[in-house]
């Protein structure tokens, strides 16, 4: 079973929403005695879960095209330029997903 699509966001309530705007009910955020705060961070959290799997998964790519890598005299260096592309990319999405999880997007 697949997770519900994302991109995922936290509304002004503290909701996750997806994005068609439904809710999504998720159990667990809120504990009884504990801060409201901590609430809205194990929200944010979860609402950036799919931001975070996302850059797990272009980890994941770098390091397949790293290892199963050309020699770079083979065409010139053209794959290692694109697998600097992509390293780039997945720390890119890594950086914004630990942003948006800590409330900083």
């Amino acid at each position: 079973m697949n997770h519900t699509p994302g991109p995922w966001t936290q509304d002004e309530y503290g909701s996750v929403k997806t994005p068609s705007g439904e809710t999504l009910l998720v159990e667990g955020v809120a504990f009884a005695g504990r801060s409201t705060e901590e609430t809205r961070a194990n929200t944010r959290l979860i609402a950036a879960a799919d931001d975070l799997l996302a850059a797990c998964k272009a980890i994941v790519a770098w390091d397949e095209a790293e290892n199963n890598a050309r020699p770079y005299v083979e065409d010139g260096g053209i794959a290692f330029r694109n697998r600097l592309q992509l390293c780039a990319e997945a720390f890119d999405k890594a950086r914004a997903a630990i942003k948006k999880a800590e409330g900083q997007s």
